[in-house]
């Protein structure tokens, strides 16, 4: 290691043994010439980003706009790790570092900084586990900030980039943090706004220290983090956990341990627009950017806007999970929450029936025929759109689809002169709609479908149901809550086709969980058969 004190080195003589605290680095950056000028840019980079986790740095992710910036707010110096300390590096300017253009030491601003021993390095970013301690931001903005008191939320243009993970290595790395931790944030993103086979495109986690974005599309391993997330000693915190669950389930096979669903935690609180929006805004005073919220995450490459966007949706999770598990427990909730987690960590994906016409507004009301022709019509819109992996609306709207079974045009002019009919419609596709047309026309009508699969309930459970929906209602109304937080619909058509006689009955339909069980069940079984004896008189 090196003794002296002076760190005048060139660029172009720059190697990882000037600093030796690095475990894993980017070899192939190294290369003399503007490789090697790319590497210093980027190592600086983040430095900047790990040692002033506050500074307003701009989401940059292309080499040129990393060598901008020495023009970050505060006017504070470039930072670099030397052998003895934290280092002053000359600024980089826009047109990036020269060959020969030395690394002038001065005095460290702050005292000796001792990192951490785990270096994480590829194309995009690197990491560096640290200590913070010592460090204070330069700056009047920054001053200003800091005084300000730790607990208020960051700014969300001050915050840095989150970590981006496409490799194996940076995943491994990543998971011996979450396992120290002990619990995580977690969001997905999926493209099914883009694609018939919808997917999991990103996986967001936060932790209290840090937010980083898992590339699915690019490290296709993820069994290691399945494995965390399925473990009881980690808390997995989620904002409307049930779609990433499912969605999780069925992409990786994933099972949850431990979840704490802020959503379901806000509105059994009776909390007034729990969705993440509205609770970013109102309690961290974080607005979303409206456009992200269309934006197709299955195309690569993402841009800063996307991934700052994607981050938000777990940067504050935390401090919303401790926030909402206080109230719990003063309220005396706590037990009912937990309740609805082991519910949700419950729920697994399942093979859904292929999709049906019969979903279509106004489907129920055609003739016969022009529902045969619906059929006929839904069936190969949903082909072509699973073969091209494109939503169905992309291959015809479901008002087209209407008018097209209702009018049944035999002609290419009357196809084209219907309302709504794109006008630079191929004429080979307008061909084989008249073709399926007049093959619905000819086809039997479809039967009509059974909502209750031959399982309707009679009219002595129905008049049941209705009693414990207007239980229900009361209940919510008293507590200030939606009335599927008392309970869902499911449970209550469930309880009132079984007619449970006493408590033990009730448990062991396996409905509700002790909490439930102890504090709604009594007034479960006096509102099943106080209707039944106001029936006998």
């Amino acid at each position: 290691m090196r003794k002296s004190s002076r760190f005048t080195h060139h660029a172009s003589r720059f190697t990882p043994a000037d600093i030796p605290v690095f475990q894993q680095w980017p070899s192939a950056k190294l290369k003399p010439g503007p490789g090697r000028q790319d590497a210093i840019a980027q190592f600086t980079y983040v430095m900047i980003q790990s040692l002033q986790p506050h500074l307003p740095l701009p989401t940059a992710q292309r080499p040129t706009q990393r060598r901008q910036i020495g023009r970050v707010e505060g006017d504070l110096p470039n930072r670099i790790i030397a052998p003895h300390g934290v280092k002053d590096l000359q600024r980089l300017q826009a047109q990036g570092l020269h060959r020969g253009q030395p690394l002038v030491d001065h005095e460290p601003p702050v005292g000796h900084f001792t990192p951490g021993q785990v270096i994480v390095g590829d194309n995009q970013l690197i990491t560096l586990k640290f200590s913070h301690k010592g460090i204070v931001p330069s700056g009047k903005r920054m001053d200003k900030q800091h005084r300000s008191g730790d607990n208020e939320p960051m700014p969300t243009q001050q915050l840095p980039p989150p970590l981006v993970i496409t490799q194996p290595h940076q995943l491994k790395l990543l998971l011996a943090e979450l396992e120290e931790a002990g619990r995580f944030a977690l969001d997905t993103e999926s493209n099914s706004m883009y694609a018939y086979h919808y997917q999991v495109c990103l996986i967001q986690i936060s932790t209290d220290e840090r937010d980083v974005i898992i590339d699915p599309l690019a490290l296709r391993e993820l069994e290691p983090l399945g494995d965390l997330v399925a473990r009881t000693d980690v808390e997995v915190t989620m904002h409307a956990a049930e779609n990433d669950i499912l969605l999780l389930h069925r992409d990786f096979g994933w099972t949850f341990g431990r979840v704490f669903d802020t959503l379901w935690g806000a509105r059994i609180l009776g909390w007034s627009n729990p969705g993440l929006a509205s609770i970013l805004k109102k309690r961290f005073g974080i607005t979303l950017d409206k456009r992200m919220q269309r934006t197709d995450w299955g195309k690569r490459p993402l841009s800063p806007e996307q991934l700052a966007y994607a981050r938000l949706d777990t940067h504050f999770l935390l401090p919303l999970r401790d926030a909402i598990a206080r109230e719990l427990r003063e309220s005396g909730r706590w037990q009912e929450a937990q309740e609805v987690f082991d519910e949700l960590r419950a729920i697994r994906w399942e093979a859904k029936a292929a999709p049906s016409f019969w979903r279509l507004s106004g489907a129920r009301d055609l003739e016969p025929q022009q529902q045969a022709v619906l059929k006929a019509l839904f069936d190969w819109r949903e082909q072509r759109a699973s073969q091209r992996n494109v939503p169905p609306y992309r291959i015809l709207r479901n008002d087209l689809l209407m008018t097209l079974a209702r009018e049944m045009p035999q002609t290419e002019e009357q196809l084209r002169a219907l309302p709504g009919f794109p006008r630079r419609f191929p004429g080979h596709l307008a061909r084989k709609l008249l073709h399926i047309i007049q093959r619905g026309r000819q086809a039997p009508p479809p039967p009509f479908p059974n909502r209750h699969d031959g399982q309707r309930p009679d009219d002595a459970a129905l008049a049941r149901y209705e009693a414990l929906r207007q239980w229900r209602t009361q209940k919510a109304q008293a507590r200030g809550v939606d009335p599927d937080v008392v309970m869902t619909n499911r449970k209550l058509m469930a309880i009132a086709k079984a007619n449970p006689g006493n408590m033990e009955d009730l448990r062991a339909l396996g409905l509700l969980g002790p909490w439930r069980l102890q504090t709604y069940g009594p007034d479960i079984l006096e509102a099943l058969h106080g209707q039944e004896r106001g029936e006998d008189r």
